[in-house]
C-alpha cells in the first residue's frame, strides 16, 4: 500500500469549520499502530498543503465544504473535481494548482488518483464555538467510516463527481490566507495573548502588498478590515470642504492603520492612502470583533492601542488647528 497520510483540516475554534479535525481526532483512536499510515491535523491549504503530502503514496484530507447540499452531507472528491483557480497570489493557490507548482518543482507527490477528499457539507463557517452545529456533528461518524473504507481499498473510491463548478471553490482553499502566529507575536497589541487565541487570529489575517499611492480606505466606507503596517507609510487624511486633503497622521511600521473596524458604527473616517510601497497584515474585521467578545485580553489589548491612536491623532489635529490661528 506504502505510505499514506490522513490529514483532517480546520479551525477549532470555529464551529463547522473543525470538522476535519474532530474526524481526524477519531481515526486516530481507531487507526493507532497501523503500520504506514500516519493521520495528522492542520491548519493550512495550498502551497502549504500540497509540501505536507510530499513522500507519501496515498493521501486522504478531510475538510468543510459548501455547496449547497444539506448540512452534514459527505462528499469525496477527486483533486480534479475542485475548480483550479489560478493566481499571481500565494494566498489564493488551490490544491489542484499547488499540486501541479509542486510537481514542476520536482517534489514526490502522490498521483491525483491516489489523493481522496472527504469533506463534510458545513452550514456555519463564521461562527466561534467550540462544537459544529448539530447535523454536521452528526456526519462525524459516517466520515469516519468514508476515510476508513478508502483505506481499506486498493484505490481510494469517489463519489460521482458533481457538475464542473457546483463547488464552492473553499474547499482547501480559503485557508492558505492565514499568516503565521509568530508573525503577530512581534506586535505589542498581542503581548500576553494565549496560542490558541493568536492560532484564531492568524486563520482571520492575511498578508497585503500595495504599492505607494494606493488608496486603502475612503471616509464613510465599510471599515471591513483592521490592519498592521509591517513596512511602509500610510497618510491618514481628512478631505475639507474645498476639496483639499488635510494630513493628520502618517503612520508607519509597526502601526494599527484603521481602527475604525473595532469601533461602531464601523466605518473608516478618514482617508487612507499608502504613501510608500507598504506590506500590511490585514485582519477580517467581523471575525475579530467576534473573537474579541471571547477574548477579553484580546479586545483590551487592541481598544488599548486605539485609545493612542485617538489621543495621538487629536494632538495633532489641535497643532495643525494652532498653526493657522
Amino acid at each position: 500500500m506504502g505510505k499514506t497520510l490522513v490529514l483532517g483540516l480546520g479551525n477549532p475554534l470555529v464551529t463547522d469549520d473543525r470538522v476535519g479535525l474532530c474526524v481526524a481526532a477519531e481515526l486516530k483512536r481507531r487507526l493507532a499502530g497501523l503500520p504506514d499510515v500516519e493521520v495528522a491535523e492542520d491548519y493550512w491549504g495550498g502551497l502549504r498543503l500540497m509540501e505536507r503530502m510530499v513522500g507519501y503514496d496515498r493521501v486522504v484530507v478531510i475538510d468543510a465544504i459548501q455547496t449547497g447540499a444539506p448540512p452534514g452531507t459527505v462528499h469525496r472528491l477527486r483533486v480534479d473535481s475542485i475548480p483550479t483557480q489560478r493566481s499571481a497570489s500565494s494566498h489564493d493557490v488551490n490544491l489542484p494548482t499547488a499540486l501541479a507548482l509542486g510537481r514542476l518543482a520536482g517534489y514526490p507527490l502522490p498521483a491525483d488518483d491516489a489523493i481522496l477528499l472527504v469533506a463534510v457539507e458545513a452550514e456555519d463557517i463564521l461562527t466561534f464555538g467550540d462544537r459544529c452545529t448539530p447535523a454536521v456533528e452528526a456526519a462525524i461518524g459516517p466520515a469516519v467510516e468514508c476515510v476508513l473504507e478508502a483505506l481499506a481499498a486498493a484505490t481510494p473510491p469517489a463519489g460521482p463527481h458533481p457538475a464542473e463548478g457546483s463547488l464552492s471553490g473553499n474547499l482547501l482553499n480559503r485557508r492558505t490566507a492565514m499568516i503565521s502566529p509568530e508573525m503577530l507575536r512581534r506586535y505589542p497589541y498581542f503581548a500576553g495573548i494565549d496560542d490558541e487565541c493568536l492560532k484564531a487570529v492568524a486563520m482571520i489575517a492575511e498578508e497585503k502588498t500595495v504599492p505607494a499611492g494606493t488608496q486603502l480606505f475612503s471616509e464613510g466606507d465599510p471599515a471591513d478590515w483592521l490592519n498592521i503596517i509591517v513596512k511602509g507609510e500610510v497618510n491618514i487624511q481628512y478631505v475639507l470642504g474645498s476639496g483639499e486633503k488635510r494630513t493628520v497622521d502618517t503612520l508607519v511600521d509597526g502601526d494599527i492603520l484603521g481602527f475604525s473596524a473595532i469601533l461602531e458604527p464601523y466605518k473608516y473616517t478618514a482617508l487612507g492612502t499608502a504613501s510608500k510601497d507598504t506590506h500590511l497584515i490585514a485582519i477580517q474585521a467581523k471575525k475579530l470583533r467576534e473573537l474579541c467578545d471571547k477574548e477579553p485580553l484580546l479586545g483590551y489589548r487592541l481598544m488599548s492601542q486605539v485609545a493612542r491612536l485617538l489621543a495621538h491623532r487629536l494632538e495633532g489635529a489641535r497643532v495643525q488647528l494652532a498653526a493657522t490661528d
